[in-house]
This record gives structure tokens, C-alpha cells and sequence, in this order.
């Protein structure tokens, strides 16, 4: 009976350990531009991802934050972009919006140190992504 419990315990603690409540979520605005990767700057992290998903492109943070967690309806802009998040990274929603008109809206279940990317253009020559990562 005693292992039985000692091994509830044991489980019970591995769950909540597999999803901290509190942590931070760094948020990148970052620029897209002509060129190859190893001339980008901020993104040394998040290059393999940002290539992959993307492209062999030219990368440059324009802005950053943080956000912790848990969220409750954060609002945060970064230049010409306004975010609002909610939730914890089990459950977080994003919110874009550019010039007042939201874009974007989407929940999604943020891992620990590996990126999650939102991609858009702002006009024709305008290029950007939002990087997530939990730290």
C-alpha cells in the first residue's frame, strides 16, 4: 500500500512539474528582409527555427518583451504591432492586431525553449514574424 502511494506521489508531482504555472514568454518582433541568415541579429536562438519555417532569409529583432505567465489579457506593442495574451502555456491566446484591426487570433500550447512563430506582411514591402519562446 505504501508504494502504491509513494508512487501516486511520485506521478502526481512529475504532472505538475511537466507544466509550471508561473515562467516568462520573451515575445520578438521581427524584421524580414532580403539576404542570407548569417547576416541576422537577436535571433542566434531562433535561427534554425525561423529558416525553417520560413525561409534562408535575413533576420532582425525590431523589438521584444516579455510576458509572464499566467496572462490575463497582457497588452503589449511592438512598434506598428499590438498584442493582447491570455492563459498560461497549456492554453495561451494571441491576439495581433496592426493599426487597430485585428489579424490574428489563436490559442496555441507553448513548449519550453522551442519557438513558435506568427508570420505576416504590414503593405507590400513590409515584412515581419512574432517569436514566442517560454523561458
Amino acid at each position: 500500500m505504501k508504494r502504491l502511494v509513494l508512487s501516486f506521489l511520485l506521478l502526481a508531482g512529475m504532472a505538475v512539474a511537466g507544466d509550471p504555472p508561473g515562467g516568462q514568454v520573451s515575445v520578438r518582433l521581427v524584421a524580414i528582409l532580403p539576404g542570407p541568415a548569417s547576416d541576422s541579429v537577436g535571433v542566434n536562438d531562433v535561427l534554425d527555427a525561423l529558416k525553417n519555417t520560413i525561409g534562408d532569409k535575413r533576420y532582425l529583432v525590431s523589438a521584444e518583451d516579455k510576458i509572464d505567465l499566467p496572462a490575463d489579457k497582457q497588452k503589449l506593442t511592438l512598434e506598428h504591432v499590438t498584442l493582447v495574451c491570455t492563459g498560461t502555456r497549456k492554453d495561451f491566446q494571441i491576439t495581433v492586431s496592426l493599426k487597430g484591426k485585428q489579424v490574428i487570433n489563436t490559442n496555441v500550447e507553448l513548449e519550453a525553449g522551442k519557438p513558435f512563430i506568427l508570420g505576416g506582411t504590414s503593405g507590400n514591402k513590409s515584412k515581419f514574424a512574432l517569436v514566442f519562446v517560454v523561458k
